[in-house]
């Protein structure tokens, strides 16, 4: 029996449907809108030795290379609602189909932030956050998704639904496995809800750029600017074509607080950097900077993570395979919580991606983030004792591998 039909046995018609990869392929979706319906589904899986990807709205999934084994998405969609918003605690409770800028303009209102500040292109859900570990332009000021998520409840690949962690700050029961569903990207499990930790709302955000025309003299600007006790939302440079001489280097500060703070931590800044004028930009830029980790315009993307005193060197060491292969490079990195995007773009002539991809294979902690399909179907895998110890976490909570991989690393 084709997979389509077996959804139509457990689901209604309103939780079914079709969903189009990035690669081309239709596959039956499965929505259900319940935790009894998803937990039934889920061991209908696994007794079938069907295999699924799981997914929210899909944002994430349109140039992403995806396991080629697979028989069914199974999204959250239909599981979405705010459960719980606790201002006096700085907590809220959502279900993991709920779109996470809906979370944000409720929490608002009541005078918190939510964290990570992400961007709303492609209307991500909660539990797609989640399960990417999405980073946002706070996370140096509030630090990784991890540390935000109080506890979750999910679904695992034989159907057993289970809690991790609970809706308060201070809660030491039990293991930590929420942390473990941050980032894995629904291998482990299915998020179906989530608590959140939430940060006061600042009553001033200032935006802060300069242009600094020297690479080596905007990096040394990012180090002094780190040794401060100011404390930024964001410290980020981006270059538009890395190659020496083609554009200058922005420096972008992003501010936040009561604005007396405000004010002593740009009168620092300045003072830090004494050969760059910072010029303020208007309150939409905030918007803009949100944007900081798309890549609308679908060029191929590298996420670089490496320690903090390593991440310039290995940026130089990808902009060196480019020139050489006649490929141009824009940086966005964030030095001080060392991580970088690298988005790349042919000059014309005859530029090889395949060429260009096996030299950035070398630079250690890269990892492709968007792909053409052409190339989507390659990908690193991870390896050393860091695979084994994920190959054992799957093994209990998926012995039956249902959960297909987004990428094939892992």
């Amino acid at each position: 029996m084709e997979p389509s039909a077996r959804l139509e046995q457990l689901l209604s018609a309103a939780e079914i449907g079709t969903f189009r990869l990035g690669d081309g392929r239709e596959l039956p979706l499965a929505a259900p809108a319940s935790f009894g319906a998803w937990s039934e589904l889920l061991s209908l899986l696994s007794r079938d030795g069907l295999r699924a990807l799981p997914l929210g709205n899909g944002s994430k999934l349109e140039r992403r290379p995806v396991h080629s084994e697979i028989d069914v998405l199974v999204s959250t969609r239909n599981l979405a609602g705010i459960l719980q918003y606790e201002p006096g605690d700085g907590t809220v409770t959502a279900l993991a189909g709920t779109e996470w800028h809906a979370i944000e303009a409720v929490v608002s209102a009541g005078s918190h932030h939510l964290t990570p500040d992400v961007s709303p292109a492609g209307a991500p859900t909660l539990g797609g956050v989640v399960a990417s570990a999405q980073a946002g332009i706070d996370r140096l000021r509030w630090g990784p998704l991890r540390d935000n998520v109080l506890g979750i409840r999910f679904v695992s690949g034989d159907g057993r639904v289970a809690r991790s962690g609970g809706a308060l700050v201070k809660n030491v029961t039990g293991y930590d496995l929420h942390r473990l569903h941050c980032g894995a990207e629904g291998s482990l499990g299915v998020v179906l809800e989530a608590s959140l930790r939430l940060a006061p709302q600042p009553s001033e955000r200032r935006i802060l750029r300069t242009r600094i025309a020297d690479r080596s003299e905007a990096w040394q600007a990012c180090r002094t600017l780190g040794r401060l006790d100011v404390q930024p939302w964001t410290l980020c440079l981006r270059n538009e074509d890395s190659r020496p001489g083609q554009s200058p280097w922005e420096l972008t500060l992003l501010l936040a607080g009561r604005q007396a703070v405000v004010d002593w931590e740009q009168r620092e800044a300045e003072a830090a950097v004494g050969g760059a004028s910072f010029e303020q930009l208007p309150a939409e830029a905030y918007d803009d900077l949100r944007t900081f980790a798309d890549n609308p315009r679908g060029r191929p993307a590298l996420g670089l993570q490496a320690r903090p005193s390593q991440l310039e060197a290995r940026i130089e060491q990808a902009l060196q395979a480019c020139t050489a292969r006649g490929w141009r490079l824009e940086t966005r990195a964030h030095p001080r919580i060392a991580s970088a995007l690298l988005l790349f773009e042919p000059l014309g002539g005859e530029s090889s991606f395949e060429e260009l991809e096996l030299s950035l294979a070398r630079i250690e902690g890269a990892r492709w983030r968007d792909l053409p399909r052409a190339q989507a179907k390659n990908g690193q895998r991870l390896t050393g004792p860091a695979a084994e110890l994920v190959r054992r976490l799957r093994a209990s909570l998926d012995p039956r591998g249902v959960f297909a991989r987004c990428t094939p690393h892992g």
